[in-house]
């Protein structure tokens, strides 16, 4: 066969909510694409937040004690809008507080369309599947002590941002992002020639989601950051998961004592279907921003202790 194409989708039942996967895979005799796809109808909203001492705890009195530590991990995955964090920091005082809602919704069929004109050697398969995903966060971090590592992703659909605190021990961070998958459209077209011995192979994958990520953040820190983000191209080659052509894309690293700015808005559109619209949520912080502050001040909680 010049070109296989094989779409398996199911259904299976986790929780209270449906969980949806579907693969599909071209192939012909000199190349190959695949892919897979899952998000389920789900609602989710986190308010929380942490004020106090990172400390040594005595486990045996007077023989044994651990040392402070504080750690934190967080990943969310619906239909590749994520985000991801990871929190390692040592003894000294911390304020953190976060907010994250996130609705995902899975109701129309994935839509499958084959096109190949007469007399052209080319075959085109148009995938359409609407699978919305709406992830909002707001993340406010202050922390002084002997170091801390934080690490921050946002991404949606090949789009990406992050920022990364290494070795920091003055730390003033918040952060805001807003992530929009409204459907996404994918076209892969196929050459077959008829000599032999044959050389069919793939010659276009359009990757072509309607969405927008929106992320800022403000941060006052010594040690490292790095800051990176990337928007990517339409054409995705062959294979859209394992080489990503990017559109625009930037990595930044800062040593020593900064005030960083950051302010990023990306967006695609590529309609098919009634668009919805989002709105932003009520601000977790109440207004708060980092003013300039050329010592970097410390402010409420992150007071270094005492003898420091």
């Amino acid at each position: 066969m010049l070109v296989i194409l094989l779409l398996l989708s199911f259904i299976q039942q986790i929780a209270l909510c449906d969980a949806v996967v579907w693969r599909g895979s071209i192939l012909t005799n000199t190349s190959g694409w695949y892919i897979e796809r899952s998000s389920s109808n789900v609602s989710f909203y986190m308010d929380g937040s942490a004020n106090g001492s990172i400390s040594a705890v005595e486990v045996s009195p007077g023989r044994w004690a651990v040392g402070g530590r504080h750690t934190r991990y967080l990943q969310i995955d619906q239909n590749d809008v994520r985000m991801e964090e990871r929190t390692n920091a040592h003894t000294g005082a911390i304020l953190s507080e976060d907010q994250i809602i996130l609705d995902s919704n899975i109701d129309p069929d994935v839509v499958i369309n084959t096109d190949k004109p007469p007399g052209s050697d080319i075959i085109t398969f148009d995938i359409q599947e609407q699978w919305p995903v709406s992830l909002r966060s707001q993340r406010y971090l202050e922390y002084f002590g002997d170091g801390i590592f934080s690490r921050n992703f946002d991404g949606n659909n090949l789009d990406f941002a992050g920022t990364t605190f290494f070795g920091s021990h003055d730390l003033r961070w918040f952060k805001e992002s807003r992530m929009v998958l409204q459907q996404t459209n994918i076209s892969v077209s196929a050459v077959f020639f008829g000599e032999s011995p044959r050389k069919d192979t793939i010659s276009r994958v359009d990757f072509m989601p309607t969405r927008t990520l929106v992320y800022r953040s403000e941060s006052q820190a010594d040690g490292t950051t790095g800051m990176r983000y990337r928007q990517a191209a339409m054409d995705q080659k062959i294979s859209i998961k394992d080489r990503v052509n990017a559109a625009v894309e930037g990595d930044s690293v800062y040593r020593g004592r900064y005030q960083l700015n950051l302010l990023l808005n990306m967006t695609s559109n590529f309609p098919r279907y009634h668009e919805e619209e989002w709105e932003w949520m009520d601000c977790l912080c109440q207004g708060r921003t980092l003013s300039p502050d050329p010592h970097l001040a410390r402010t409420g909680a992150a007071d270094p202790p005492a003898g420091k």
